[in-house]
């Protein structure tokens, strides 16, 4: 609890003596007022008295209580109707005259009015984590919870053979028409059914015991408490009061004396057989104190438990205050606890909240055990507290050596911080799996499993797991396209997330489950889901262009599309399948054979992809150079042959003849070969082209010259007219012209300089002598061989 000074608001009075230090003055009797207004009201007043430690007379503590005890008796004429020695404390029933003595006697330090209280009022297990924890195996055993409560139905079976002690501290007192509830008529009782409920009376209320002894400790095969194998220490603490008490409403009530309960903690602090009591639950209250309470003298047994590593945990009380908690929840050393929702954390309304308050549990609508072996929903900080004292049994079970300050500061530390909107304080919520987990690293959330994916529409997919026992959120980390994961930046709450404005590509999720900034391991990968884009539209008709031997395909670039797919016809094949890729809307080939192509396109966005385009134009790469040909002559024909090109289904051939200049490529011929007949004498040589319809190659080398020669003219006939000789032979086919060669008298032979178009020539004016003639055929300038020789003729 936060620790202050303060000043307590109820009727205690704080003496400043002890008998053996006391003067004769006596204390003042106004801060009594109070109690002895009640004491003059009703006859009586029920007071608890805290004696001084009488060490004068060198008397042991045990010695010098009943020494106490019995001057009291003597000189005041009262018997204390409770004794509670180990806190120096009695119970009197006084009349004002008897209270007046007791303040007066010199051996009281405090005295307070024993006021009867009423008790405070599995879905809290899984909102404070306790789920997993147990499924580490921590769940209490070997642990035990005091419940100081209306008593408990020990055979319920949500706890059956769970209650190992049993014990009862019930009052009598007329001026209250309070009679004791211990089952065998007195006001105290120990062993088997010391604790029984007292739900045979048919009051109301009875039944709070047992509902809170099954949120701390309860198990069955459909819930479970929060320590569901510690023990139960049943300890009934309330008496049955009449119609006619005040606080009862007109009807019979069951009430807690604050001097029972202060019998009940000196029992468990000593006489109690069982061992490892890890917690006291005190689901009582009343009262309002906005400040520490330490002159309770209740405190006093509380500290003396804590000290003893056995935290007493009180319930706030459930009257609203937001400045103040009911008593005994304000003794400092005790663990005060508030009430929640446990679905949203909000504080309930009717929680008693202050800095007093040291953590808040789940409390409304708790469904736990009731009397006849039923089980019931109850609300209240009654119905929190037992949540805090089962959490402690559940940390001891985990280390039994934890120190009372330990263990408050692990529930405090690592609880879930909430804020109190009506006085904006924050506090620690219990959450057991975050408590339990700094402590034992084996406690952790299960790693998330059964991953799947659902594809909503093309831009929004909901990936659900398995939920995971105890997380309070998830995180989820994602790629995509086989990219880098994200962080695990992403949170929800539920065992879904749902991503929306995805754009097109593969996605994959992992998750990890948390609560309180403690996760799980990762789980494995999801399987990749594949949003599909909307399909790209159908491209235009690409262009292809031809350069050399490469050849570059264009089209326009389509909205969606990241890749292109393309076709190739080639020759008189079928269409390739659609296995020639590009990222952008152009694609090239280098040095690629020749032949004829046409293309076509699918847009596509990864893998899905649009119809195919229109074809492209056909384009071509001419047939190689063909190689160089050869020509062979064959009296007046030629035949030019060349090895047979590729791809090519024509030639193109270009003659050079004589010394002309060469033709253009006019000569054709579907074959590797060509043949020209009855040729006109002369000198040739080729070039030839490989051809695809109107596409050729470049020219090959020039072939070999070729030459084909002019007939021998007939022997000349020389014929002397006068003086005139006439020449005559035989015209030969082709000549365009002949050279004639004379011999005069024994002269050589002149050159052929002598020409005529015609198959004769003639000279006049001759001088005289013997002469003889030889002719040549000629062709563009060239002539050929010499006839024989003419007669000889002499002028």
């Amino acid at each position: 609890m936060n620790k202050y000074l303060c000043t307590l608001m109820s009727s205690i009075l704080v003496l400043g003596t002890t008998h053996s230090q006391a003067s004769s003055g006596n204390a003042p009797l106004g801060h009594l007022s109070a109690i002895m207004q009640q004491a003059h009201n009703n006859g009586s007043v029920r007071v608890i008295v805290k004696f001084g430690e009488d060490t004068k007379n060198g008397l042991s503590f045990t010695s010098a209580f009943s020494n106490q005890l019995n001057m009291i008796q003597s000189n005041i004429g009262i018997n204390a109707v409770r004794s509670i020695p180990s806190f120096n404390a009695a119970v009197y029933e006084a009349t004002a005259v008897q209270l007046d003595a007791l303040i007066n006697s010199g051996y009281i330090t405090k005295i307070q009015e024993d006021t009867p209280v009423p008790p405070t009022l599995n879905e809290s297990i899984e909102h404070i984590g306790a789920s997993v924890v147990h499924n580490a195996h921590y769940t209490g055993r070997g642990q035990a919870i005091a419940i100081l409560d209306t008593g408990v139905e020990s055979w319920h079976p949500f706890y059956a053979n769970r209650v190992v002690e049993e014990a009862c501290f019930s009052s009598n007192y007329s001026g209250h028409s309070a009679t004791t509830l211990c089952p065998n008529g007195r006001t105290q009782q120990f062993g088997q059914g010391a604790a029984a409920d007292c739900s045979a009376t048919g009051i109301t209320g009875c039944d709070h015991g047992t509902h809170v002894a099954g949120i701390a400790a309860g198990s069955n095969a459909g819930m479970q408490g929060v320590a569901p194998e510690a023990n139960i220490v049943a300890v009934q603490v309330f008496s049955r009061f009449g119609a006619n008490y005040s606080a009862c409403g007109g009807r019979e009530c069951v009430l807690s004396y604050s001097s029972d309960q202060l019998a009940a903690l000196e029992w468990v602090l000593n006489n109690a057989q069982t061992n490892n009591i890890a917690a006291i639950n005190i689901s009582i209250g009343g009262g309002q104190y906005s400040s520490a309470c330490n002159t309770d003298i209740r405190a006093d047994a509380v500290n003396s438990l804590r000290e003893k590593g056995i935290l007493t945990v009180i319930a706030a009380g459930n009257d609203g205050y937001s400045d103040s908690v009911n008593g005994p929840g304000c003794i400092p050393s005790a663990i005060t606890v508030g009430s929640t929702n446990d679905n949203n954390d909000t504080i309930n309304g009717y929680s008693n909240s202050s800095s007093l308050v040291d953590i808040f549990a789940p409390g409304r609508s708790i469904l736990s055990s009731v009397t006849g072996g039923r089980y019931a929903v109850k609300s209240g900080t009654s119905m929190a507290t037992p949540h805090v004292a089962g959490a402690i049994a559940v940390l001891k079970s985990i280390r039994p050596t934890l120190t009372a300050n330990q263990i408050e500061n692990a529930l405090e530390l690592q609880g879930r911080k909430i804020i109190d909107g009506r006085n904006n304080l924050q506090f620690p919520r219990l959450d057991l799996f975050s408590s339990a987990a700094a402590m034992e690293s084996s406690i952790k959330l299960a790693k998330p499993s059964g991953l799947s994916t659902h594809i909503n529409n093309r831009t929004s997919l909901t990936l659900k797991w398995d939920p995971v026992q105890g997380a309070e959120e998830y995180y989820i980390s994602s790629r995509y396209n086989q990219q880098n994961w994200s962080g695990f930046t992403k949170s929800v709450t539920s065992n879904s997330y749902t991503q929306h404005n995805l754009t097109p590509g593969n996605y994959q999720y992992r998750v990890r489950a948390c609560r309180l900034n403690r996760c799980s391991v990762t789980s494995n990968e999801s399987q990749i889901t594949y949003i599909t884009p909307p399909t790209p539209n159908t491209p235009n008709a690409p262009t292809a262009k031809v350069t050399g031997n490469n050849i570059t395909v264009n089209w326009n670039a389509v909205n969606n599309a990241n890749n292109y797919l393309l076709a190739i016809k080639y020759n008189d094949n079928d269409w390739t399948d659609f296995k020639y890729t590009a990222q952008q809307p152009s694609i090239s080939w280098s040095d690629l054979p020749a032949g004829a192509r046409a293309y076509k396109v699918k847009a596509c966005y990864d893998q899905v992809c649009s119809n195919a385009s229109a074809s492209s134009k056909l384009v071509i790469i001419a047939p190689d150079v063909p190689s160089t040909p050869s020509a062979r002559v064959s009296n007046s024909s030629i035949t030019l042959q060349w090895p047979a090109v590729f791809f090519a289904n024509n030639y193109q051939i270009a003659i050079k003849y004589n010394s002309n200049d060469w033709t253009t490529y006019r000569f054709t011929s579907n074959t590797n070969s060509i043949t020209w007949q009855n040729l006109p004498a002369g000198t040739r040589s080729y070039k030839v082209k490989a051809c695809y319809n109107d596409h050729c190659s470049a020219a090959s080398t020039v072939s070999n010259s070729t030459f084909i020669s002019l007939a021998t003219p007939s022997t000349p006939v020389a014929t002397l007219i006068g003086n005139t000789i006439t020449v005559d032979w035989s015209d030969v086919t082709g000549a365009d012209s002949y050279a004639v060669s004379i011999k005069y008298n024994s002269n050589n032979w002149t050159d052929y300089k002598y020409t005529t178009s015609n198959s004769s020539i003639s000279w006049s004016n001759l001088n005289s002598g013997t002469r003889q003639y030889r002719v040549k055929a000629c062709l563009e300038s060239v002539c050929y061989g010499a006839s024989a020789s003419s007669n000889s003729v002499t002028n």
